[in-house]
């Protein structure tokens, strides 16, 4: 991956005006941890071409990862505004939202993520732990399960669907209990 840096900066060094190039190369960086480096390459990719939704997203993910939430929040909504139909950006600005406690509106960026791709099992499941967090265990199963229609073989999904039924089971028991004390 370093030699992939490497080679990219020298090419950028020969066309520095190429947004793609500035692009590629803060998406090498990002996967080497170096996103402060990420975070420049996107902002002179972004410099050449403003539209670039994924360059926006991707910026977003970096300042993510170093808890600049605000600034990460800005890259995400200005991605979503460029192109209304990018799944992967509701997906991003959904986790962010998980990482500020904003879950009420992370489900609603989830369902939007998915409502674009039926089958991106990623927000799906993401989405049925933020269910349980809002104390929507029902809808968490379903989620879980949806997941393992997707990927019968997703253990995460698996322990999380485990995880939604014990209030569910709880909740049933009472009510049984209640029943049998009102006769």
């Amino acid at each position: 991956a370093e030699k992939g840096v490497s080679f990219v900066s020298r090419a950028m060094a020969l066309n520095p005006d190429l947004p793609g190039g500035h692009y590629n190369l803060g998406t090498m960086l990002q996967k080497l941890g170096r996103n402060d480096e990420a975070i420049s390459q996107y902002k002179r990719a972004l410099a050449i071409n403003p539209s670039d939704f994924e360059a926006c997203n991707n910026l977003g993910a970096a300042l993510k990862a170093l808890k600049r939430y605000d600034e990460a929040l800005e890259c995400y909504e200005r991605s979503v505004a460029l192109k209304l139909d990018y799944a992967e950006t509701y997906y991003n600005l959904s986790n962010l939202l998980v990482a500020t406690g904003r879950d009420a509106e992370a489900v609603e960026k989830f369902d939007r993520a998915v409502a674009l791709n039926p089958e991106f099992s990623e927000a799906i499941y993401a989405r049925g732990n933020s269910l349980i967090d809002l104390n929507r265990h029902r809808d968490a199963v379903a989620a879980f399960d949806r997941v393992l229609a997707l990927n019968p073989d997703q253990a995460a999904a698996k322990f999380g669907r485990c995880i939604a039924e014990i209030p569910i089971l709880y909740i049933d028991e009472a009510e049984v209990a209640t029943r049998r004390m009102a006769y």
